[in-house]
């Protein structure tokens, strides 16, 4: 672990560890708008390369978990290269487990809606960040009217043994501590990052070399963060 910090402009990698293997399963280059003790913001652009695996569609997820957790572990593919389609900003918050996303459409800077992606408290590295996803998120639109995602597929990961009951609740209940800061209008949902604009003079962030060289992070994976 490493306790560097990046200054605005700077391009900081954000790792994900999967979820069955602990090692990276993808990386996308990030450019570093605020890091500070109480957030750390960074921007992924529209039209950003990165690496990591195809997604599977949302009505297909739970069958996936029940055939997984039938057959023996296999490795997982390889990464492939993939292009990042919405403007987004990404804020995360020390010691707590999950980030919040903003997303603007692909064609035009209009305000899409807020994402909250339930996951492992990030851990700096020498390269940015690793985390870990924990399947449960939620989607709040621009004037905030939330909802839970993804219900089914993290419901499926108990049910079939890959997630257990506790981990799941832990989960469960972070989402619920955020869920009260979105209906507070609590930072970042209740600021101005709506209008919010990139520095023009930024160009796309990009892969550095030796990215994936750096060993996974030692992540807490008991699906709570600090409170």
């Amino acid at each position: 672990m490493t306790e560097r910090r990046w200054t605005s402009g700077e391009t900081v990698v954000v790792r994900y560890v999967a979820r069955d293997h602990d090692v990276i399963s993808g990386g996308y280059p990030m450019t570093c708008l605020e890091d500070s003790d109480e957030r750390l913001v960074l921007y992924l652009p529209h039209g950003t390369p990165y690496l990591g695996y195809r997604h599977i569609p949302i009505e297909g997820r739970a069958d996936r978990v029940a055939e997984r957790a039938t057959r023996p572990r296999r490795p997982l593919p390889e990464r492939v290269p993939l292009t990042w389609r919405n403007d987004t900003l990404r804020f995360f918050t020390p010691g707590r487990a999950f980030q919040v996303w903003a997303l603007w459409r692909e064609d035009s800077w209009d305000f899409e809606w807020w994402y909250v992606n339930l996951e492992a408290p990030f851990v700096r590295t020498e390269v940015g960040i690793d985390t870990r996803d924990h399947t449960l998120d939620i989607v709040a639109s621009p004037d905030l009217e939330w909802r839970w995602k993804d219900e089914e597929e993290a419901a499926a990961r108990v049910e079939h043994g890959l997630d257990p009951p506790q981990f799941a609740a832990a989960v469960r209940a972070e989402g619920e501590r955020v869920v009260a800061l979105i209906e507070d209008r609590a930072p970042p949902f209740g600021e101005a990052w709506p209008s919010w604009r990139p520095d023009p003079e930024w160009a796309l962030p990009e892969l550095p070399a030796g990215w994936a060289d750096v060993p996974a992070a030692a992540l807490d994976y008991s699906g709570g963060g600090q409170r």
